[in-house]
């Protein structure tokens, strides 16, 4: 049964029911105006009737519903801001971006930079160009990281608000992102949910199974001192929905350049670059209202991609962290340990028959490989680096 994805808004409910062509699961994202509360479940047959999801959101989210609205004590003077889109050879994904950019409102002043990394063609560079207020950069080393790292140099805002091809930021989001960082100079790192812009196909009803990525609602800020596992404290960040002051994040030298997509460590630059700016003093806000849309990986094949580079560069930025010191190794060994009982204890549930949290085994069994891999990924990237930056006659960083 295919999803029906939509937008519900407490403040403003529709007068009539939404019609459907036949039964469908609904999941709403329920909003109250510019804040959204949470997403919730239901089904439905020929219509959805508008006081049923009010029921149902008061059901399933309970006192997220009677939460204190959010609204500054004071108007801020909102910072300039730079969208900066990594990209290599999506143009139509690319184009979709770039439409939900132009209905952004009530937003600071902004630029979108469009990275074109290591293209093949010049579909992309086509397609940028005439666009009012997008410019067009080319990064020849192949690498997210390299392609950050550009947009960080040619940023002229003070904000840079990295987001990849295939999100779809609703109107409020590049002002919900401004008022973060204009309240709070102490932060210097914002991410918040990514939820999925459509649920058409059995592989992108699985990444969402597997918990897809941060979802939840709640308003955080957290330190160096974070509870929990503060190594994993980037796992709430995700590097298509990650904000940053471009000052901060240069004196630290910007992206590691081994790490993420394109590199044999193929992720953990978001986790690496967040516990960086907690070590250097930096504050970390997850905002619920800056959520982007997502479009999931369409296949099988490509869900297993993702799966496996989640878990490899998960450990990766791990193996970095022990390598170069950021962190006591006993911590690095302990968030390792931790980390492979929660896949085998994923991979256990998915063996037992009836169990609410099955899931394809060949999947839980393609990221415990891609954990174990991430185990020397780290160093194989930096050999990588290495031979790329030679080649190219440029630095390495950080």
């Amino acid at each position: 049964m295919r999803t029906l994805l939509i937008d519900f808004d407490l403040d403003q409910p529709p007068d009539e029911p939404l019609l459907l062509p036949g039964p469908r699961r609904v999941r709403a994202v329920v909003w109250r105006g510019a804040e959204p509360l949470g997403q919730i479940t239901l089904q439905a047959t020929t219509a959805i009737e508008p006081e049923l999801v009010k029921s149902e959101a008061a059901r399933q989210l309970g006192a997220l519903i009677s939460r204190p609205r959010s609204r500054p004590s004071r108007r801020p003077n909102l910072p300039a801001i730079t969208v900066a889109i990594p990209t290599r050879d999506r143009p139509a994904d690319l184009a979709v971006c770039l439409d939900s950019l132009r209905t952004q409102t009530g937003a600071s002043p902004h630029e979108v930079i469009v990275v074109d990394n290591a293209p093949s063609n010049a579909e992309t560079k086509n397609l940028v160009e005439g666009r009012e207020g997008v410019r067009y950069v080319v990064e020849h080393v192949q690498g997210a990281s390299f392609a950050r790292n550009r947009a960080l140099a040619e940023a002229t805002g003070e904000i840079v608000a990295f987001v990849d091809d295939d999100t779809r930021p609703p109107p409020g989001w590049l002002h919900s992102v401004a008022v973060v960082f204009a309240l709070a100079p102490e932060v210097g790192v914002c991410s918040g949910p990514v939820v999925p812009a459509e649920l058409e196909t059995e592989a992108q009803e699985l990444f969402e199974r597997r918990g897809g990525f941060t979802q939840t609602f709640e308003r955080l800020v957290l330190d160096r001192d974070a509870p929990g596992r503060p190594l994993l404290v980037g796992a709430l960040a995700c590097g298509c929905n990650l904000a940053v002051r471009k000052d901060a994040l240069r004196r630290l030298g910007g992206f590691d350049v081994a790490l993420g997509a394109g590199t044999p460590a193929v992720g953990g630059e978001d986790y690496d670059v967040v516990y960086r700016m907690l070590a250097a003093g930096h504050l970390f806000a997850y905002e619920p209202s800056t959520l982007l849309r997502h479009r999931h990986r369409r296949d099988r094949r490509a869900l297993a991609r993702q799966m496996e580079s989640w878990g490899r560069g998960t450990v990766a930025f791990l193996m970095k962290c022990r390598q170069s010191g950021e962190a006591p190794r006993i911590d690095v060994w302990r968030t390792i340990a931790w980390l492979f009982a929660y896949e085998v204890r994923r991979l256990v549930a998915s063996l037992r028959p009836g169990s609410a949290d099955r899931f394809p085994v060949s999947l839980v069994l393609v990221e415990i490989g891609g954990c174990i891999r991430g185990l020397w990924a780290y160093r194989r990237s930096r050999r990588y680096v290495r031979e790329v930056t030679r080649a190219h006659g440029r630095g390495q960083s950080p």
